[in-house]
């Protein structure tokens, strides 16, 4: 007599044990879980704020936004380099200081 076979007859693979398979299970179980979830939690088709919806800016928002403005008209009036964004001005110093070392 030959010695049981741990292959699976039918497609010659190793045979899981029954201990295997119910991880098996499970993991499949989890990822259809985690797929249902992230499918139902997400706003498709994503939402976007029309104009009509923006509230109003607070009296410090526009306290800031007033300076901000002032600031800038200031500095295109003396010539000076205006960046769109403060996070350009950081990125320019730093390839500037990067340039002269």
């Amino acid at each position: 007599m030959s010695a049981p076979s741990a292959l699976c007859p039918t497609c010659r693979r190793g045979a899981l044990s029954p201990a295997q398979k119910l991880i098996r299970v499970k993991v499949a179980a989890q990822r259809a879980l985690l797929a249902k979830i992230i499918s139902e939690t997400r706003v498709w088709p994503p939402r976007y704020m029309r104009y009509e919806e923006v509230p109003p800016p607070t009296a410090q928002e526009r306290e800031r936004f007033r300076l901000r403005l002032l600031d800038l008209v200031d500095r295109i009036e003396a010539g000076e380099d205006v960046p769109d964004h403060c996070d350009v001005a950081a990125a320019r110093e730093r390839m500037r200081g990067e340039g002269t070392a």
